[in-house]
């Protein structure tokens, strides 16, 4: 990139959204505008790489052919000795699981609306006769009022139909990310509608239990667990998921192809129908946390009386327990019975001295004060 460091093909770069190991994703405006965009732009080294370049073309050539609002619009592809970008709308949300990360319980109460938004932008793709291959909340962005788009087509392939589909053999590398990818995408088999409906439904698995289904020791590991492992019913690891939940998401992620539902519109119609959660994911957050609290001060007041006490909470240790009230060992102030000579008789009781009593009233005395003595 032999231009000005903050000047790239007539586009000034604002802000890098993000980085990867062959491109930069920024926000730019064209020199003398306003309006913002996004620029995929190839680093100084994969400027170099005759492969990185392909990919960017790919890229460009598959997103330039979709009209859909789940997708963001591509507008100029340009590579040169000197740079290589391509341009696009720039769309101002974090991606999906960034929100999961920051905030789980209000990225799942609107979870429904999003599987509608995704599942459109993909029956879009598919109409135009392309694969994802890649679908994973890294690449689906969220905006505040539940807005989708559908970004990187990096790894998008051709729809292999009808005899095209017999004469595929085995691919020969398996591409898509592995926390993600259907199993028969491991086993080195042509992709399909159903191996994306896989993946989304890993994806909306880890939206509604805040985790994927599978996770390995190694990536290898990893791999094994997709081809044999069932993974764990979503009500069991977040019980407020119900039952057809668990039955649709299940469906989505059988390990053959024929199990998943066929296309798209199959899994926007299942949830449509389905109730997802027992109760509104924020509110149960929230009453959880309010009751977290009152525990918390209750546990606090009765039994952390010292900073000693509290120090060994930190560390894990049982406070003490607070003393039990016994009966009382001594006699009060005035009733100290005499002590006893062993084989002594009982002393006869002694009438108590008599306490003078303070006349009230007297001339020049105030209530409560004593009388002087006479001299």
């Amino acid at each position: 990139m032999a231009e000005n460091q903050n000047l790239v093909g007539g586009y000034e770069l604002k802000n890098c959204i993000a980085s990867g190991s062959s491109t930069q994703v920024w926000e730019v405006v064209e020199q003398g505008g306003t309006v913002p965009l996004a620029m995929k732009l190839l680093l100084p080294d994969s400027l170099k790489d005759a492969e990185a370049k392909a990919v960017l073309k790919h890229e460009f050539k598959v997103g330039s052919q979709l009209e859909h609002p789940g997708f963001v619009r591509f507008h100029k592809l340009e590579i040169n000795r000197d740079h290589g970008f391509l341009l696009m709308d720039y769309f101002r949300a974090p991606s999906l699981k960034a929100q999961l990360s920051a905030n789980l319980p209000e990225t799942q109460s609107r979870l429904k609306k999003v599987v509608e938004a995704v599942c459109q932008a993909f029956v879009h793709l598919n109409e135009k006769g392309w694969l994802h291959r890649d679908i994973k909340p890294d690449n689906i962005l969220v905006n505040k009022t539940g807005e989708v788009r559908v970004i990187d087509f990096s790894l998008a392939s051709r729809n292999a139909t009808g005899v095209m589909k017999l004469l595929a053999g085995k691919q020969k590398n398996i591409m898509g990310t592995r926390t993600y990818i259907a199993p028969e995408i491991i086993l080195r088999r042509p992709p399909t509608v159903q191996s994306d409906i896989y993946s989304l439904g890993v994806t909306l698995y880890e939206m509604v239990t805040g985790g994927p289904p599978f996770a390995g020791l190694s990536p290898n590991d990893l791999l094994k667990k997709h081809l044999s492992e069932e993974p764990a019913p979503p009500s069991v690891v977040n019980r407020n998921c119900t039952p057809e939940l668990d039955m649709v998401l299940m469906k989505m992620l059988s390990k053959k192809p024929k199990d998943r539902p066929q296309e798209f519109r199959d899994v926007m119609s299942l949830f449509r129908n389905c109730r997802v959660f027992l109760e509104d994911p924020v509110e149960l957050h929230e009453k959880k946390v309010r009751e977290a609290k009152a525990n918390e001060s209750l546990s606090v007041d009765k039994r952390l009386d010292s900073r000693a006490d509290a120090d060994r909470v930190s560390r894990g240790l049982a406070a003490p327990e607070k003393p039990k009230k016994g009966k009382r060992l001594t006699a009060p102030i005035g009733e100290i019975a005499p002590v006893k000579k062993p084989g002594s008789a009982p002393a006869a009781a002694q009438p108590a001295a008599a306490t003078p009593q303070v006349p009230y009233g007297m001339p020049g005395m105030m209530p409560g004060m004593m009388p002087q003595p006479m001299m």
